[in-house]
């Protein structure tokens, strides 16, 4: 799973292997890792009080939730950051409300008008959701909440015997391409974005 994010380096920490960023998005402040090697050029740009676009992988390393980034580059206009920020606003209505038709208003899903909106939430996410990758959601909503380390494909595997080994793979492939799972301490241990 990837996710791009955009904020203000509050704190920058050099060490010899990775340099540690504190950035504040807006919602609150992340920590973020970059890991470099001594060949690498460090980017003088990417210092205190200056906004960086980041891409990464998010993880959830010892208690703390963090940001392991391959890319952290400086903003040159702040229209990149009014864009990010229409981004995420689009994304999150998507998510909660559903797509727009051609004349902009929200397609409805459900027959029923009286739906709650937690309920209409939860039947868009099954509807969107083939059954085995449901299935496996629901698996790792269950017993990844629990676990720091998250909940790993192997006991999924074993909790879902009426599915293939590789089904529960692709599913958790897929669910982590739709950022419903992120991976925790290795790309075999996930856990759900909603814990």
């Amino acid at each position: 799973t990837q996710v791009k994010l955009v904020g203000m380096i509050l704190q920058v920490d050099a060490q010899a292997a990775n340099i540690n960023y504190t950035i504040d998005d807006g919602s609150g402040q992340l920590p973020v890792k970059v890991f470099t090697d001594e060949n690498q050029d460090i980017n003088s740009d990417c210092r205190e009080d200056v906004y960086v676009k980041i891409v990464g992988n998010p993880r959830h390393i010892n208690g703390q939730r963090m940001v392991v980034a391959f890319q952290v580059t400086p903003i040159k206009s702040f229209n990149e950051i009014t864009m990010h920020h229409l981004d995420v606003i689009h994304t999150h209505l998507k998510a909660t409300k559903g797509p727009l038709d051609e004349k902009g208003n929200v397609v409805q899903k459900s027959a029923n008008p009286n739906t709650t909106y937690t309920n209409a939430n939860e039947d868009q996410a099954n509807e969107d959701l083939e059954k085995h990758q449901a299935d496996v959601l629901r698996v790792f909503e269950m017993f990844s909440k629990n676990q720091e380390q998250g909940f790993s494909i192997s006991e999924a595997i074993s909790k879902l015997p009426q599915y293939t080994p590789q089904q529960i793979r692709d599913a958790v492939d897929f669910l982590s391409g739709e950022g419903h799972l992120y991976s925790t301490i290795d790309e075999s241990h996930f856990k759900c974005t909603s814990d």
